[in-house]
This record gives structure tokens, sequence and C-alpha cells, in this order.
């Protein structure tokens, strides 16, 4: 019985091993045809990864909102918190593609960048450049980008209002409610769906 589990009749190869072994092809043409670009992106992404980290670690001790309470939900900010929420916010922007634009209908111009940044935004971060597309550079925007955001969140001593003020250019409230953004639909976008799953999924807390 135990030579018939392993060899049939036909004294072929047994149906779970001719499996195992289609499979073991399968991966290893996929492995040999994956297209170069792909590697390149995955060491593009891991470069925004570790510059993303870098900035948030930097800003948050410039600004000293690394261990600064959250007015609104007293927990502790950290550049670890700074770094989850920068992820979650380029998701949103830019779908962490470098040289992406968006139209901006109310400023009437381009926002430039993974993290979206406008001309006048970046020049008050301390850009003195003349071509916008200088703002494309991956460095530059993630450096401009998590100071803004973390002047944002140092200037409201919280980061769901800091998150609002990014968009915004500050916080400010419905006519009806003051707890709701007169632009929630990206605080929950960028906060509620993005930041606050990300952390409770990749970090199992808050």
């Amino acid at each position: 019985m135990k030579r018939e589990k392993k060899i049939n009749k036909g004294g072929s190869l047994p149906l779970n091993k001719v499996k195992l072994i289609f499979l073991s092809l399968l991966i290893l043409c996929c492995v040999a045809f994956t297209p170069q670009y792909t590697n390149e992106a995955t060491t593009e992404l891991s470069d925004i990864l570790k510059q993303i980290k870098h900035w948030s670690n930097f800003w948050t001790d410039y600004y000293k909102i690394d261990g600064m309470e959250d007015i609104l939900t007293g927990r502790i900010i950290s550049s670890t918190k700074i770094e989850d929420l920068t992820i979650c916010l380029i998701q949103h922007e830019s779908r962490f593609e470098p040289r992406s634009k968006s139209w901006e209908k109310t400023t009437k111009c381009y926002s430039w960048g993974l993290m979206r940044l406008l001309p006048n935004t970046a020049r008050g971060l301390g850009w003195g450049g003349q071509d916008p597309e200088e703002l494309l550079d991956t460095n530059l925007n993630i450096k401009l980008g998590i100071k803004y955001l973390c002047w944002q969140i140092k200037r409201y001593q919280c980061i769901k209002r800091g998150v609002a003020a990014y968009n915004a250019g500050h916080t400010k409230y419905t006519s009806d409610s003051r707890t709701r953004y007169i632009n929630q639909w990206y605080v929950n976008k960028v906060y509620h769906h993005g930041y606050i799953a990300y952390r409770i999924h990749y970090r199992g807390q808050l």
C-alpha cells in the first residue's frame, strides 16, 4: 500500500508531486521574467521610506513635538507616529508617485510631488527655487512636506488638527459644528481611515 502511494499503476509521478513541480517551475519563470523596473520601483520605495523616517525624526526633534501630549487624544506624539502619518498622507496625496502633480482649483496652481506641495507653501518653508518642478525631487519634497506637517501639529498641539491644517492651511470648522472640519473628507481619508487604521494594523496600538 505504501508503494502505491508513491507510484501509480502507470509508473508516473503522483499528482501532488506533479503539482509541486509545476508550481516551482511557474515561480522560477515569474522570477526570471520579472521586468527590471520592478526592482527599481522597489528600491525607490525603500529610499522614500528611509527619507520619511529621517525627516520625521529631524522635524519632530526640531519642533520639539516628540514626547508632546496631543491635546485632543491625550496620547504622546512621537517621531514614529509622524512617520506613520506621513506614509498615509503620501498614499492619499500621490500614491507614492514622486513625479506626480495635481491642479488645485482653490489656489489655481499645481501641487507637486509626493506630498503635493504648493510653490508658495514651499517658499514659506525655505525653498528658494523658481521652477516648481524642483519640488518633484523626492528628498526635497519629503523634507519640506514633513516640516510643514510638523509645524501644523506643533501649532495646534494635535495630530488630527494638524492633518486638517496641512490640507486647508489652517483648522476651520463647519458653521454648525465645533468637531467637524470644513475638509472633513480629507481628515477622514488621511487620519481616520489611513493613520488610525495603519497604527492599529501594523503597530497594534494608537
